[in-house]
């Protein structure tokens, strides 16, 4: 019986962990797609305000 509920626990603990994983790559990937086309597509315009 301890022994089911630890193995429950390491579960539930080891997809928390997966999801929060995933989470973080997506928001890391999230981001550095804003920031790569905010970068990109903003150096035209900031050139053509500043002439």
């Amino acid at each position: 019986m301890v022994w089911d509920s630890a193995m429950y626990g390491v579960a539930i603990v080891s997809s928390i962990k997966q999801k929060y994983l995933l989470q973080f790559m997506y928001t890391c990937s999230l981001f550095w797609k804003i920031s790569y086309v905010g970068r990109h597509s903003v150096h035209p315009y900031t050139v053509y305000g500043s002439k």
